[in-house]
């Protein structure tokens, strides 16, 4: 099977597999391309709401799919540049996508402590998460710059 056919697959059982408040479907531009949002609904991003592409090639599932944010996200795991979120060390043996959504989710709405140890894509977010009550401000500013960008047009099929 190819990837492509993989990824149909998954794609429809994503909503049995998906971790809760996160929602994907196809991009327009084909099936190696999904649009996601997350809803966070505890912890330092409790209430954001962000949305993300789900990125995989010909390779999938021998090549881990990445996270592109679409909403602005300052955390040690965005990359401000290209903002792909970086999961690596959180991903076991499984590139599955719901896998690296749950990984996802849970970057978000755990504690950051664990992965200030890692290597972290964004140092500056590191940096500031290191003071737990510096990181939390930045957190809430990402979560209101979320929901002040909430109608704003942008490149994904899921639109408010």
């Amino acid at each position: 099977m190819d990837a492509a056919q993989i990824l149909k697959i998954e794609l429809g059982k994503i909503g049995q597999y998906c971790p809760r408040g996160v929602y994907i479907v196809q991009s327009k531009d084909g099936i190696y391309k999904w649009n996601g949002i997350i809803f966070i609904k505890e912890g330092n991003y409790k209430n954001g709401i962000f949305r993300f592409d789900l990125e995989m090639n010909s390779n999938y599932p021998c090549s881990v799919p990445v996270i592109r944010m679409i909403t602005p996200l300052f955390h040690p795991r965005v990359n401000q540049v290209d903002r792909k979120v970086d999961l690596q060390d959180l991903l076991e043996d499984s590139s599955k996508t719901w896998d690296v959504l749950k990984a996802f989710k849970n970057s978000l709405v755990f504690d950051c402590k664990e992965y200030l140890k890692s290597n972290v894509s964004n140092s500056e977010a590191k940096s500031v998460f290191m003071d737990r009550e510096k990181g939390k401000i930045r957190a809430i500013a990402s979560v209101q710059s979320s929901l002040e960008h909430l109608y704003d047009k942008v490149d994904s099929r899921i639109q408010f």
